[in-house]
């Protein structure tokens, strides 16, 4: 059976449903990206700090 002999309705509701499964996939991964980039930069800081005290204590 060919995507094209699927009647409208079926196809629309394939549709629907794989919008849906990207779109909460979508959503998960930049959740992931998202407490990465903010550890990044957490860590940057972190080391900004360490730097400014050594050369301060230098």
């Amino acid at each position: 059976m060919a995507w094209t002999e699927v009647s409208l309705g079926v196809r629309a509701i394939l549709i629907v449903a794989v919008a849906a499964m990207a779109w909460f996939s979508i959503r998960f991964v930049l959740r992931i990206t998202m407490r990465l980039f903010a550890l990044g930069c957490l860590g940057l800081a972190v080391l900004v700090i360490i730097g400014g005290i050594a050369g301060w204590l230098r």
